[in-house]
């Protein structure tokens, strides 16, 4: 592959219960999945210790007591506000910050978040004195012995994949076609989008060692924004014909943000048996990923030869009641088209692991209603709103008290089998993450008439392009012509 050829993928990570965990400690979650093999009581108090650290941290470099009620999305932006004064001699507790919000309050801030910037570049080693880098480098190290290398691991994984901004010289020589990184060795950045407020969340960047691969200038709050207007600003930034982006986080709102941007995501997961955590979480995880969304005809992430037959395919579908109200002549004859009902199997006593009942009978398709209402309501509404014919009553379910992931399990204990794929379509964050759990393409479909997947304008080939990159038959792009999937 020549230069001009090179992608450059874009990583865009959440912070807590990720890269870095607090909350889980201070709750004792993280303790409580090891079933009593963890100090719970132990955990609080190093959780309780590093949010003790980052709040001085805040308060005795980064100006916090006075700029706590002013959180930004992201360092630089006041920096139209910035006139590029020299701060060497500047004494921030003389300039009356505060008294007012005009044009040199806007200044003031500005040199303050410039203040930070220099600082974080600088790294703590430099800031601190020896006690304090000796205290906050033993409750680093006491925190990742008792996460099992969680943290170093992170931090580690984040440096293997990363390049830092910096080394692509000023942000503002990023344009859309990305020709900028032509000639550049570089095929990674890192970006970090949190729901915490910007100012301490850079503290946590330094206290936990991602600095590094870091750069503040990629660090984004979403807090007042959501993570989707953080997810747009980004590819706005380095978005481009050679660039691809990948999500990672263990939330609902940077999953559905994600769908929303076509990127792909990878949910983290605490518990000592996820599927993707640290330690353990590989680069070709997240190539996989980008792969199958950016239609580079992968292989399925953990199968060498992944010869997996697409006989039967499933289709889960999530609460859209809304969408069934405004056009439900059109997701009415949509089911129809995928549809066969599951009676035609015979009793569902014959489904087997296998799916070899499925061989013999002329039928692809099973309709599957998960909807987070009751369960006898739902059922009236299938019949009201006419999806009585595509989808059969066992095939209803209720979430209302188990959850979406529960009745996803149960489903995939029903029909799973080498023979059978899985697709979960819905307009929620809950069923979001629950299809992703079970490792499942998500459709997101969308009132808006602008959106991309809603009715009418949903097609078969669609959901089939999704399988398809999700189980590994090497599709072509979505919207291609000749997409023959």
């Amino acid at each position: 592959m020549s230069n001009t050829e090179q992608n450059v993928n874009v990583y865009v990570w959440d912070m807590d219960e990720t890269l870095v965990l607090l909350k889980s400690l201070l709750e004792g979650s993280f303790a409580k999945v090891y079933n009593g093999s963890k100090d719970l009581k132990r955990g609080m108090e190093i959780g309780k210790q590093w949010e003790n650290s980052i709040l001085q941290l805040c308060d005795d470099l980064f100006h916090y007591n006075h700029i706590e009620e002013y959180n930004m999305p992201f360092l630089e932006y006041l920096r139209e506000h910035d006139d590029g004064r020299d701060l060497s001699d500047y004494d921030f507790s003389k300039d009356n910050f505060g008294f007012s919000h005009d044009n040199s309050f806007q200044r003031k801030l500005a040199y303050r978040f410039r203040d930070i910037s220099q600082i974080y570049s600088k790294g703590l080693k430099s800031v601190l004195d020896e006690e304090k880098i000796k205290l906050w480098e033993d409750l680093y190290d006491a925190t990742d012995i008792y996460t099992d290398r969680w943290l170093s691991s992170a931090k580690d994984f984040l440096k293997q994949l990363s390049c830092k901004a910096k080394d692509f010289g000023s942000q503002d020589t990023f344009s859309d076609s990305a020709s900028n990184f032509n000639d550049i060795n570089c095929q990674t950045i890192n970006v970090l989008v949190t729901n915490g407020s910007l100012i301490p969340s850079l503290a946590k960047c330094l206290l936990f060692r991602l600095d590094d691969p870091i750069s503040y200038e990629n660090v984004y709050s979403s807090w007042e924004v959501g993570k989707l207007q953080c997810f747009s600003w980004i590819k706005e930034k380095y978005g481009g014909p050679s660039v691809r982006f990948c999500a990672i986080g263990d939330g609902s709102e940077e999953c559905v943000a994600a769908e929303k941007m076509r990127w792909p995501f990878v949910s983290i997961d605490i518990d000592p048996k996820g599927t993707h955590r640290f330690p353990g979480l590989q680069t070709k995880t997240l190539r996989f990923y980008m792969d199958v969304i950016y239609g580079e005809q992968p292989k399925h992430e953990n199968d060498k030869d992944n010869n997996l037959p697409s006989c039967v395919i499933f289709n889960v579908m999530g609460k859209s009641w809304k969408t069934f109200r405004l056009q439900d002549v059109a997701s009415k004859d949509f089911l129809k088209q995928l549809s066969c009902k599951a009676k035609d199997f015979g009793s569902q006593d014959t489904f087997s692991d296998s799916a070899s009942n499925f061989n013999d009978i002329n039928c692809q398709t099973i309709n599957v209603l998960v909807t987070n209402g009751s369960l006898i309501p739902s059922l009236a509404k299938c019949l009201l709103f006419r999806l009585d014919d595509p989808i059969s009553y066992e095939n209803v379910y209720s979430s209302w008290e188990v959850g979406k992931l529960q009745c996803f399990s149960w489903i995939k204990e029903k029909y799973g089998g080498p023979s059978v794929r899985f697709c979960a379509i819905g307009d929620g964050s809950e069923e979001c993450v629950a299809a992703e759990k079970m490792r499942w393409p998500f459709v997101s479909i969308d009132i808006d008439p602008k959106g991309t997947h809603r009715f009418p304008g949903l097609q078969t080939k669609t959901l089939r392009f999704y399988m398809d990159v999700i189980y590994g038959e090497q599709p072509k792009h979505e919207n291609d012509k000749d997409n023959k999937s």
